[in-house]
């Protein structure tokens, strides 16, 4: 019997993409101070100061934080705030949160930004909007503390770069676009594309299921996305593909983002365990090697997760439950019902536990069920018109 192995820890096994970023709604808890303590604490933010502060702790972490006396903060030329979002997250005697007031951030590479609000948080780091200074566009930004002592740090920092030079490399409609990044102090940011309309996992959560013509929409936008990607020499497999990282801009279409767990690929096939687990093809729960295809089952999963607005496979008591489910039987997600007869099939093609008999992203975007969509682009717009009008 497969037993998975003691180093295959669930990577991404909630919601949470590589730098654990969710949105700020989903976790954070404003009612849950318990307890009040002083502390003498670094505090990391735009610009770096120790001052004595008082900080509420709450069952998600730090709840409060404020300077312990009326005066602590007087020669600080800034007031402490608790960022709305993010906590501030505790990191031993060291506080991460945010200084109000002005003052932009130049980075080494001649970029100067100044922070807006935060879009998501996470255990690693966080995402905020930023304005770039001289040409006035918004953009998101990637921040992640790094501490250079610390070796776990470091080996992150190192996957974070491996995930800048891949994205560097890309360039396509349908990948969110890759600015830059910068190194400064403790911080290392990554600089991308703002998707004004979030994720489509928060879509979901917010609006519900999609109708099959939608989904019919994205599925081809994804599709383009990935025959970019499996295209390329060597291939890129995505492998974190879920509605969690896939970003939906105003004029509602699709981009793929998130390339923290991707890889370029050559000849072998990879054997570790990527991505998160309900997404996951049977071939890389199982170690059994694997490539392209795995990607296509996490698009089928998807395909669910648009019809449905929940997981595929449903809910699992814990991680090692869905691992057996998905890696040990013959079982494949259940279909959702009410679709049509082309688009389960269409699914079908996606969920297949033989990698080999999946549809590669080439011969999906040629099946009938999206295939029609490229003849009737004009009519993407749909009621456009209606939005347009002053």
């Amino acid at each position: 019997a497969w037993v998975p192995p003691p180093d295959s820890s669930p990577i991404g096994a909630g919601e949470a993409n590589l730098l654990g970023v969710v949105r700020e709604d989903d976790t954070w808890d404003d009612g849950d101070s318990v307890e009040e303590e002083e502390l003498g604490a670094t505090v990391r933010g735009p610009a770096a100061l120790t001052a004595p502060l008082s900080c509420t702790m709450g069952r998600s972490g730090v709840a409060s934080l404020r300077p312990a006396s009326d005066g602590a903060a007087d020669g600080l030329g800034a007031t402490l705030r608790l960022d709305a979002s993010m906590g501030p997250v505790a990191l031993g005697r060291t506080l991460s949160c945010t200084l109000s007031g002005e003052g932009a951030i130049s980075g080494r590479n001649g970029l100067k930004w100044t922070r807006g609000d935060t879009i998501g948080r996470g255990s690693m780091g966080m995402v905020f909007q930023a304005m770039d200074q001289t040409t006035g566009q918004v953009f998101a930004v990637k921040q992640v503390l790094i501490n250079a002592n610390d070796k776990a740090d470091v080996e992150f920092k190192e996957q974070l770069k491996n995930e800048v030079d891949l994205m560097a490399g890309l360039d396509h409609p349908r990948i969110v676009r890759y600015i830059g990044c910068d190194d400064i102090d403790d911080n290392f940011y990554v600089y991308l594309e703002y998707m004004p309309g979030g994720s489509m996992a928060s879509a979901l959560k917010q609006f519900g299921a999609f109708e099959e013509s939608l989904i019919q929409v994205y599925a081809r936008e994804l599709l383009e996305g990935l025959v970019y990607l499996h295209s390329r020499e060597p291939p890129v497999v995505h492998r974190d593909i879920k509605s969690a990282n896939i970003l939906l801009g105003l004029d509602a279409r699709v981009k793929l983002a998130d390339f923290g767990c991707s890889k370029r690929t050559s000849d072998t096939l990879n054997r570790t365990m990527k991505g998160s687990i309900p997404w996951m093809a049977p071939e890389v729960i199982t170690h059994a090697g694997y490539g392209r295809p795995a990607d296509i089952w996490s698009f089928g999963c998807v395909l669910i997760e648009m019809a449905t607005a929940t997981r595929p496979w449903g809910k699992f008591d814990n991680p090692m439950a869905a691992m057996v489910k998905i890696g040990m039987t013959e079982d494949t997600p259940p279909s959702p019902e009410g679709l049509s007869p082309a688009c389960l099939e269409f699914l079908d093609s996606c969920l297949r536990r033989e990698p080999l008999l999946r549809l590669s992203a080439a011969e999906l975007l040629a099946h009938p069920f999206v295939a029609a969509l490229h003849e009737s682009a004009p009519e993407r717009r749909g009621n456009q018109e209606f939005f347009d009008m002053p």
